[in-house]
């Protein structure tokens, strides 16, 4: 049942001054939420749901709703009170706007971290991917720690995904783990995106399970782990990256000013973990040694095209210099890059014909 409240219609909240007051929580989402919404005379969402994980870590969750503005905003104000213990927001079977994700942005920003965002099964509007971008970058490059996103299970497609990602993943500092299953993506999509983790430095786990992933994206793969010339654009980011890191550092400051004060625990400044960049001979070269492990169980891999797609791989790394083996760290005792194949049917094929090389391990159970 979708629920669309017109009974707050004529309820604004200003997010942006809002979040500016410091507002101190109460102790658990549902009072500062309950709190909000007594003082502006809104009329809640049946939607909305918090619960505890464990001492200090709430979560919200929003399902099943085309919420208004004026409810959404006051959500957000909740998560982001000051010593507020939301460290999971979770919003699914929702209809997703733009402006959703621009709004999340700033009260993430005010909170400092969050360990879990699960955009799930959501509807959004395709005509406005360019909107959606724009508010994914935002999202994403607000300098905060996001351990784990989800946008599992909203049928994105390739275009879309990679749209939504293509200029937010370099810019996403702390991120660790994404999960991008049952959107509809394929190898090419899948090639794209992790063309899009060159400059990432946090990102370790990507799962792209149940979706539509016949073969391995090999020069996207072979990139990743044997490094790829630095641009002059490439650069740029890593500049920008740290100028960024520094600018969220002092906003930390002034706002543990604040908070200390208050007598609120301090947020934690910012610690970039630098790109790896080789000299190698006359290049500088980007080596991502972050990425270790992609899950593509559950696709439907074409047993037929996968032994050639394994050759190529071996010859990338037979014919890679000494020079750029030693430089990207490719140890053959442990490998770099585990990608998961379970539930694919793979195990029919001779183990002979997938071997690739020691930094690289297919998982096929």
């Amino acid at each position: 049942m979708i629920w669309d409240s017109g009974a707050n219609s004529a309820t604004t909240i200003n997010l942006t001054s809002e979040l500016a007051k410091d507002t101190p929580s109460k102790g658990s989402w549902i009072d500062d939420y309950n709190a909000i919404c007594e003082a502006v005379k809104l009329t809640k969402c049946p939607h909305f749901t918090s619960g505890s994980i464990e001492p200090g870590f709430q979560v919200f969750r929003m399902s099943n709703c085309i919420v208004d503005d004026a409810n959404w905003k006051a959500a957000l104000l909740a998560c982001a009170s000051v010593g507020s213990g939301v460290k999971e927001i979770v919003l699914q079977r929702c209809q997703l706007e733009p402006s959703h994700l621009s709004d999340l942005a700033l009260a993430i920003e005010k909170m400092g971290s969050i360990v879990s965002l699960k955009l799930e099964y959501l509807t959004w509007n395709r005509e406005k991917v360019g909107e959606y971008r724009e508010g994914m970058k935002q999202l994403l490059s607000v300098g905060v720690s996001i351990d784990y996103l989800s946008i599992r299970g909203n049928k994105l497609g390739d275009s879309f995904v990679t749209e939504l990602l293509s200029q937010s993943l370099p810019f996403s500092i702390f991120i660790k783990a994404i999960n991008i299953s049952d959107n509809n993506l394929t190898e090419a999509g899948l090639a794209s995106l992790l063309s899009c983790v060159r400059l990432n430095t946090t990102l370790e786990w990507i799962n792209a399970s149940n979706n539509h992933i016949s073969s391995l994206p090999v020069d996207a793969i072979s990139t990743l782990l044997l490094s790829s010339v630095m641009s002059a654009d490439d650069e740029a980011q890593l500049k920008g990256q740290a100028g960024r890191v520094g600018d969220r550092n002092k906003a930390i400051k002034e706002l543990n000013k604040k908070r200390k004060k208050g007598g609120q625990v301090e947020i934690p400044e910012l610690a970039l973990k630098a790109a790896c960049v080789v000299k190698i001979g006359a290049e500088n070269r980007l080596v991502n040694q972050s990425l270790s492990i992609v899950d593509l169980s559950q696709n439907p891999i074409d047993l037929s095209i996968l032994p050639g797609a394994c050759s190529r791989l071996r010859e990338s790394f037979s014919s890679a210099s000494e020079a750029i083996i030693k430089a990207c760290q490719l140890d053959p005792s442990s490998p770099r890059l585990s990608i998961y194949l379970r539930g694919c049917g793979v195990e029919s094929i001779d183990p002979s014909y997938l071997s690739i090389h020691a930094a690289m391990d297919l998982c096929l159970a």
